[in-house]
């Protein structure tokens, strides 16, 4: 494991993080607004090129109601890769803050041919999805082989 002090994006270049320790949910926010922290931004798949990765197995993604942003622009890391996505779906202000519902990266992931997967409270991995969106956040994005390890 390696920490790089990056944020992943739709785009590159530079935004505000903000630095409320307390709450424990940072989060992009405008120039001036309260105390920020300036980082950079680069996309997913800019960076897995730069990094010259030669594989991805997992990629575990919480970024506040942005995981669209950076998920939907590395299509082609998700094709040449296929790792298993874990990742939050939330209705909540955050996910209204970033116009992002999460309902657009179920279809983004059948699309290539992955199962998506919620996980219960227990632990658990469930291919039933519908009927725990109202008190679960955390899915996973199972591509094709490995999905012999939960049927």
């Amino acid at each position: 494991i390696q920490c790089i002090q990056l944020a992943l994006g739709a785009k590159s270049g530079e935004a505000f993080l903000s630095d409320e320790m307390s709450s424990g949910t940072r989060h992009m926010v405008a120039d001036g607004q309260g105390t920020a922290i300036k980082v950079g931004i680069t996309t997913l798949e800019e960076w897995v090129t730069r990094a010259q990765l030669p594989k991805i197995d997992f990629i575990k993604i919480d970024v506040e109601g942005f995981e669209e942003d950076v998920l939907i622009p590395a299509r082609n890391v998700m094709i040449k890769f296929m790792p298993i996505v874990c990742f939050e779906f939330i209705l909540d202000v955050a996910c209204r803050r970033s116009s992002y519902g999460g309902e657009v990266l179920f279809p983004f992931f059948a699309d290539l041919g992955y199962i998506v997967m919620r996980l219960d409270k227990d632990g658990q991995a469930r291919e039933d999805c519908s009927a725990a969106r109202d008190w679960t956040n955390d899915y996973l994005a199972v591509p094709p082989r490995f999905l012999s390890r939960w049927r």
